[in-house]
Parts: structure tokens; sequence; C-alpha cells
């Protein structure tokens, strides 16, 4: 582990690797531009995924709130 550099490192293969995040390690025997594009499209599907579902729970809560009113208004008359 590097302090400095804020980074860890592990023996993979026989070689010393770099620990990157989700688990994975890249030595120099790997190509670490495909590995950094696959997790881009990774991190960019999860973003995707994660703004789905907040605009679903945004819509869910304005039903919700729709309801509400109407049901009020409904006990109003």
């Amino acid at each position: 582990r590097s302090e400095a550099l804020n980074l860890t490192f592990t023996l993979s293969r026989g070689l010393l690797g770099l620990c990157c995040l989700g688990g994975q390690v890249v030595t120099l025997e790997d190509d670490a531009y495909a590995l950094l594009s696959a997790e881009r499209e990774r991190a960019d599907a999860e973003r995707e995924r994660a703004d789905a579902e907040r605009e679903r729970a945004d819509a869910e809560r304005e039903r919700a709130d729709a309801l509400a009113a109407e049901l009020e208004r409904i006990r109003g008359e």
C-alpha cells in the first residue's frame, strides 16, 4: 500500500498489479485503456439506471400527491 499516493498494489499472475475500483487488478500485461473504457461505460449505465429510478420515484410521488388532493377535494364536497 502506498499511503502517499493512496494506491493499493497486489501480486496478480506473478506480476505487481494496481488494485482498482470494483475489485479489478491492472498489471502491465493488461490493456488499461480497455479497462478504463469498460469502467466508464459501466458507470454511465449505472448513472442512467439511477436517473431513471429517480424519475420513476418523482412520477410516483406526483401521482400520490394528485390522488391525495383529489381525496381532499372529494371529502370537502
